[in-house]
């Protein structure tokens, strides 16, 4: 199993969590590829909801594999939109 080296956490307007991916890749631009991947292809269906209410999405780095560092990598405003 590959070693977790990054967590994509989407949020709501207030602040909650609404969900979270975790990725394997050494580079964020692969993150930002794969979540579009994974927003507009096959399984976008499931994904309709969670991409409405986003208001802002934040990758964060793991060095461990575990635990996130305390300040994101990229903070991406989404309002509720499809990466681009």
């Amino acid at each position: 199993m590959a070693k977790q080296t990054y967590i994509a956490v989407f949020l709501a307007g207030d602040g909650k969590q609404l969900h979270f991916e975790r990725f394997g890749y050494k580079n964020t631009t692969t993150i930002i590829k794969k979540l579009t991947e994974l927003f507009t292809g096959h399984w976008s269906f499931v994904y309709k909801d969670i991409i409405s209410e986003t208001e802002t999405m934040e990758i964060y780095a793991t060095p461990d594999g575990y635990t996130r560092e305390k300040s994101p990598t990229i903070t991406m405003l989404m309002k509720g939109e499809l990466l681009k």
